[in-house]
């Protein structure tokens, strides 16, 4: 099959799944939820895929949300279906988790928004120092989503997750390696080489035992992430009808400080 902007290629026992719309920092929208779920399903199914690399062409992991989706369907007179989107993305989230083999997510520049949601819900992080976690919720009105709360509670308090969010706080790469946000931090000139490296560690690991600890973790560690989800889902439809969301996409859009109301 054929994919616009996803690539999916097999290295031996390595599964590379890379989301490729690099003029646009792989921000997801519509068509990569999609596609990232269809190649992400073909090596769950692949017997010859004992490991998958999860990254990002170019200079970053992903941005995120595409905001320009959201101003044009503004422009258009219609407003963004949150609830529809965010689900199409949790089957994302969610065949991650249940996938019955190691899934690494090679992280080199920017990761953003819900894109930090999708790197932590990975089994392991590989980042190079230059990497930058952007949380961007607050900048354009919204709530954290993608189970962001549940997953930074794994590292973060609650005060320090909200100040994150709410100061839209950048992490750098040797910052999230401190908090224990990424497993492993190596120099930007040998990102390439070092994912292969672990990622065939793993492959050659014992994956069945694998599988079956990675059930343990899910049924005990993230046993609520499917219900946090949710409960950002309905919260986020409520913020996205709010004045500072739009005022907050204009903002970005024209690439200015927005102006906040508070309603």
């Amino acid at each position: 099959m054929e994919y616009k902007t996803v690539i999916y290629k097999k290295e031996g026992s390595i599964g590379f799944v890379i989301m490729n719309r690099p003029e646009v920092l792989n921000a997801l929208n519509a068509v990569m939820d999609e596609e990232l779920y269809q190649v992400l399903l073909e090596a769950r199914k692949d017997p010859e895929v004992r490991v998958v690399l999860l990254r990002g062409a170019g200079r970053a992991f992903t941005a995120g949300q595409d905001v320009k989706e959201f101003a044009e369907a503004y422009a258009s007179g219609l407003a963004p279906d949150f609830k529809a989107g965010l689900q199409r993305r949790k089957r994302v989230l969610t065949l991650i988790r249940e996938m019955p083999k190691p899934v690494l997510a090679a992280i080199n520049g920017v990761v953003a928004g819900i894109g930090i949601a999708l790197a932590l819900v990975c089994d392991v992080r590989i980042a190079t120092k230059s990497a930058r976690f952007v949380p961007a919720f607050s900048r354009i009105g919204l709530i954290p989503d993608g189970g962001f709360v549940y997953l930074m509670s794994k590292f973060l308090p609650p005060g320090k997750i909200f100040d994150l969010y709410a100061m839209n706080r950048e992490i750098s790469g040797e910052e999230a390696y401190k908090l224990g946000l990424v497993e492993y931090l190596v120099d930007d000139d040998k990102f390439e080489e070092e994912v292969v490296k672990i990622a065939k560690l793993y492959a050659e690991g014992p994956t069945y035992a694998f599988s079956l600890t990675k059930q343990v973790i899910n049924m005990t560690l993230f046993a609520d992430y499917s219900l946090a989800y949710d409960i950002e889902m309905e919260m986020q439809e409520k913020a996205s009808k709010s004045e500072d969301h739009r005022e907050g996409v204009r903002a970005f859009i024209e690439k200015r400080r927005p102006l906040f109301k508070g309603k």
